[in-house]
């Protein structure tokens, strides 16, 4: 399996969009995953 990640930037928070290859059915499946600053003080 290939799994790759690439960082985006995107209305002033950052996201993270993931996907993976199953080398055994070719199927691609994506995932995003919003990294937030809820609850940290800057």
């Amino acid at each position: 399996m290939e799994l790759r990640a690439h960082p985006m930037q995107h209305c002033g928070h950052h996201a993270v969009l993931v996907y993976f290859v199953c080398g055994a059915c070719g199927k691609e499946n994506r995932h995003t995953y919003e990294l937030t600053e809820v609850g940290k003080g800057s």
